[in-house]
């Protein structure tokens, strides 16, 4: 049944370098500039495997097990992050505003956002679903997800763990409507263990032109891309981002 939305408290410990990584906080064009240790006080508070900065400047957290966690961060004069302040749990729901019926379902993996719609990638029964970015004083959950397309047909033999870890969307240009979705694997089921580096798989798949409409249409045609580390190690997607001259950053942690 429905409920309201759980606001939890936030215990936010700051992060500083150490004496010796302080002398290297600053690499190329990148600087250390504040970090925050967070814990809460929720049994599902925990797993999380995605982020995503909203409209109004709130951050949400998404776990493995099917929640949405939102915080309101506060930044000091410097511009810096300086304090956490209590966030609110949520629980995503199927299409009826029902819990998933079972762990397994709420495997929940990548997001990202478009035309006011956040789009959710599951594992083990591999499947996209989008929830309406608005939310309400008085939010209901579990959240009901708008809708859901089955990643299998695009994906193939992929395994149960091995889904999507990754995904961005690609446009030629910010004003432009031909806009596709990139879905990184983990791993593709057809890689045999004599390969020198697993093989990873990528898919591209059209976006809806229409805000109104699905972001995916059922009938529309991918194009499956397959490759490997050039590295040769043993290194798996983790998450991607899409740059304006629509190369892709890929994030790789070690299996």
């Amino acid at each position: 049944s429905s409920q309201i939305a759980n606001q939890i408290a936030i215990d936010a410990f700051p992060l500083k370098p150490s004496e010796e990584q302080h002398a290297t906080r600053r690499a190329a064009e990148l600087e250390w500039i504040a970090g925050f240790r967070i814990s809460g006080d929720h049994d599902d508070f925990g797993g999380y495997s995605a982020l995503l900065v909203n409209d109004d400047g709130t951050l949400s957290a998404f776990s493995d097990t099917g929640h949405r966690l939102t915080l309101q961060p506060r930044w000091g004069r410097s511009g810096a992050l300086a304090v956490i302040n209590p966030g609110q749990l949520e629980s995503i729901g199927n299409q009826d505003g029902m819990p998933f019926a079972h762990k397994r379902l709420r495997d929940l993996e990548a997001v990202t956002a478009i035309d006011g719609r956040i789009l959710m990638a599951f594992e083990h029964r591999h499947r996209l679903a989008w929830l309406a970015t608005e939310k309400s004083e008085t939010q209901q959950t579990p959240l009901r997800s708008e809708g859901v397309r089955m990643l299998k047909p695009w994906l193939g033999n992929v395994k149960a763990n091995a889904g999507v870890e990754a995904m961005a969307i690609i446009a030629p240009s910010s004003c432009s409507s031909d806009r596709s979705l990139i879905l990184f694997t983990e791993a593709d089921a057809e890689a045999t263990e004599a390969a020198a580096s697993p093989v990873s798989s990528a898919v591209l798949l059209p976006l809806s032109r229409r805000s109104a409409s699905p972001p995916v249409d059922a009938d529309a045609p991918a194009r499956r891309i397959d490759y490997q580390d050039p590295s040769g190690g043993d290194y798996r997607p983790e998450d991607a981002v899409a740059l304006p001259n629509r190369h892709q950053i890929l994030l790789l942690e070690r299996a």
